[in-house]
């Protein structure tokens, strides 16, 4: 069986990634399926790297291009092109080269299965200082108490889904929270998540964006995330309050005309 998919790579600053970022995915979607198109959301590099995707979409048609005039957060550029992505599955991953592109294939394979919805990658190979892995420690005890997030990777740059998963998830972060936030929900709707290892390599070229202000961007999206949470419970409790006393009133109602 052979789905379209649509790829988005977010990419600032990738001048020196961008090109074998490109060229890899392009070698995976061919060997997967005859229709598929590549979307790169670039967020207002200060290199090469608009000018360099754009070269790539006028050599490949396959390969669509949305430019942010200045970057907004992982998050709001993911939004963006998701909400251009029209094919039956959605592949995404970050430009830097992280992952081999190859892994996708296998990502297709537990795709194919009717009880999967989601693909989530899993770093097998982890290297975190013990800042970040403290950090990572408490977000992902947050995110399975408050949310049900079972995946063991809740922030990797290594996802596939089914569209119709899209169709249902609501997204509102720009940080990198957005891909907690989307596990939150695909469990939340009752979507089932599959894992696969993925070996995560170092950053060769370019610069990480990952710093103090990222960090409390993401923290400040949680927080948001849980008010809103915590709201939609609430105001759904009351509107099955609201029902069971109709469904009170209708009946004494219906008993007193008899």
């Amino acid at each position: 069986m052979s789905c379209s998919i649509s790829m988005v790579i977010p990419v600032y600053n990738e001048e020196s990634n961008i090109r074998q970022c490109a060229a890899d995915a392009l070698a995976m979607l061919t060997s997967l399926t005859t229709e598929f198109e590549l979307i790169f959301v670039e967020s207002g590099s200060t290199d090469r790297t608009g000018a360099i995707v754009d070269e790539l979409a006028e050599q490949d048609e396959r390969i669509k291009v949305l430019h942010q005039r200045v970057k907004k957060g992982l998050g709001n550029a993911l939004k963006e092109g998701y909400a251009i992505a029209r094919n039956e599955w959605v592949f995404y991953t970050d430009g830097d080269n992280a992952f081999e592109m190859s892994r996708f294939c296998e990502a297709a394979e537990l795709l194919k299965r009717p009880d999967v919805d989601v693909v989530n990658g899993r770093r097998v190979n982890r290297n975190d200082t013990v800042a970040r892995a403290i950090y990572t420690r408490v977000y992902n005890l947050i995110m399975r108490l408050l949310f049900g997030v079972r995946a063991r990777d809740k922030a990797i740059g290594f996802k596939a889904f089914k569209q119709t998963v899209l169709d249902v998830v609501e997204l509102h972060s720009d940080s990198m929270f957005i891909s907690g936030e989307f596990l939150a929900q695909a469990y939340k709707y009752g979507y089932k998540v599959a894992e696969m290892d993925v070996h995560y390599r170092e950053r060769t070229a370019g610069a990480s964006t990952v710093n103090i202000r990222v960090v409390l961007a993401i923290a400040a999206d949680l927080a948001y995330y849980t008010l809103r949470e915590i709201g939609d419970f609430v105001f759904d409790r009351r509107l099955a309050s609201h029902h069971r006393l109709e469904r009170t009133l209708t009946n004494e109602s219906d008993r007193s005309n008899k």
